[in-house]
């Protein structure tokens, strides 16, 4: 490896290759870091209702229905490279579930690859270039996340390898290389916030580069791949954004009082690792050089962004697991200069502070946090019911019979019936023109009873999970108001304890109406 100007960093490229005797030793710690990531993320598994909610469009489309939500056209996913990717391997694997679970454990072996290759590109020395993706495997969220079947982990790979062209020898050679758009389409096709880290990369590059040509370029490079694919969205779907975004990011900065809230969960849950990343950075930063600046700015946006928007509704820190490999990269680059006294003093002082709050559950990431772990418990708990909720369903209902539930992907995937999804994020008209309660948890807000009902669902489901009576979501609350529904609709509890409402037999016929839209 070649060094870097020393005007970027003086550190980068210092350190030289493994000699070739023993060549095979980072090899074989980097598989014994995946092992270990796979089985951390088996252990703490949970399954993952979202998740779920690509496999119905995955199946859909095998089933002859187009890439739709079980019959209804409406992008009720985030992830355009996600949902390829599904759709891809999908086609092989005969188990859906396997597939999407085994796609994000591949994502979280990619990070362990990236932080290490990025850690070596900063000049850390093979050894030291490991603790990084260390510190990540066996950060919870990030093992949680790394096995239930969704995006974060790839998007967090992505971001890294995305800020690892920063480190370039040649910026203006980076902008003109073929690699550099490729990952950040890629980066860009796996989570719309992409867009952001993309910028920050490109603006990093032309600043230091002056090749102001060349990035423009390259910007073209990439407008060439992702508008089509934006175009294609949006004469399939009929909006440039996901349905969700109207279900979640449509409130404006409403939401910005749950999302501090969840940033201070967030840094109560890694206050060891922020306190030593804030002491290593105030220390360090003059000597890191200006190289360190686009990934301070990629943390900070990613948290600002999931600030914003009102953190996240599932289990953990989800919205803020890409930054965890930067920072913890970061973190070990900068410590590698400080004073080894500073960092014995330290730690001291880290030490006392987690002798002081473990009882709190506060101190390692979420591994020790009661709610996020009960919250966690609370997802396998659920799995069985809304399974045998689907499988019945699918048993039980005629082909076109509508479902009405506010869990979105175990249900309707197991059902295969057409289904309301009464939280919005698989419904156009829910999500554009529900009610919406800002009192509710992010992502949970937005419903409408009246329009559930005139569509007259052979079955309805409260809750997560089969609830006997209707729940504080705004779908419930208004069925549950609306005297029609007792009189049309019966109880009927499953083997598995969960209960379901069934339209009673002497009600009117459905009509043939489309069921994303009044009749």
């Amino acid at each position: 490896m070649e060094p870097v100007p020393s005007e970027v960093s003086p550190a980068i490229g210092a350190r030289s290759a493994p000699s070739a005797r023993n060549a095979w030793v980072v090899p074989a710690a980097l598989v014994a870091l995946c092992a270990l990531g796979f089985v951390y993320a088996r252990w703490v598994y949970a399954p993952c209702d979202d998740a779920y909610i690509y496999l119905v469009y995955v199946q859909s489309l095998f089933g002859g229905d187009g890439f739709t939500y079980n019959g209804m056209r409406v992008q009720g996913f985030t992830s355009v490279l996600w949902a390829a990717l599904l759709a891809v391997t999908g086609g092989i694997a005969p188990n859906l579930p396997l597939a999407a679970e085994t796609l994000s454990v591949l994502s979280g072996f990619f990070v362990v690859g990236v932080t290490y290759a990025v850690g070596r590109k900063l000049g850390l020395g093979a050894a030291r270039a490991l603790i990084a993706p260390f510190l990540v495997v066996t950060s919870w969220d990030f093992a949680f996340y790394m096995g239930n079947g969704l995006e974060t982990v790839l998007y967090a790979g992505l971001v890294l390898a995305s800020l690892g062209f920063t480190l370039e020898k040649d910026p203006e050679a980076a902008l003109h290389s073929h690699r550099l758009p490729i990952v950040l389409i890629l980066t860009v096709l796996t989570r719309p916030e992409g867009v952001l880290v993309a910028a920050i990369v490109l603006a990093y590059l032309v600043w230091h580069s002056r090749a102001f040509a060349a990035g423009i370029a390259c910007v073209g490079r990439i407008a060439v791949v992702i508008l089509p694919v934006f175009v294609l969205i949006r004469f399939y779907y009929g909006h440039w954004v996901p349905n969700t975004w109207y279900v979640k990011s449509n409130a404006g900065f409403a939401n910005a009082s749950q999302g501090f809230a969840y940033l201070a969960n967030f840094a109560g849950a890694y206050v060891f690792a922020l306190l030593a990343f804030f002491f290593a950075i105030a220390s360090e930063a003059r000597s890191m050089g200006r190289a360190v600046l686009p990934f301070l700015a990629t943390i900070a946006v990613v948290l600002l962004d999931g600030t914003l928007r009102g953190g996240d509704n599932m289990v953990g820190f989800r919205a803020f697991v890409p930054a965890l490999p930067i920072l913890f990269l970061v973190l070990v680059w900068a410590l590698e200069r400080v004073d080894v006294r500073l960092v014995a003093v330290g730690a001291t002082v880290l030490a006392a502070i987690g002798v002081a709050t473990f009882a709190s559950g506060r101190v390692m990431g979420s591994s020790w946090n009661v709610p996020v772990l009960a919250h966690a418990q609370s997802w396998r708990r659920d799995f069985e019911p809304r399974r045998d909720i689907g499988r019945t369903l699918d048993r039980e209902l005629p082909p076109g019979a509508v479902v009405a539930t506010n869990v979105g992907g175990i249900i309707p995937f197991y059902a295969k019936r057409p289904t309301i999804d009464m939280l919005g994020l698989n419904n156009e008209y829910i999500a554009h023109h529900g009610n919406r309660d800002h009192r509710l948890a992010y992502g949970h807000q937005v419903g409408d009873g009246e329009f559930v009902l005139s569509q007259r669902p052979a079955v309805v489901v409260f809750g997560g999970s089969g609830a006997p009576e209707p729940t504080h979501l705004v779908s419930d609350r208004e069925i549950g108001n609306d005297p029609d529904f007792h009189r049309l609709y019966r109880a009927v509890r499953l083997e598995s304890g969960a209960t379901i409402f069934v339209r009673r037999k002497a009600s009117p016929p459905p009509q043939p109406a489309p069921i994303d839209s009044r009749p």
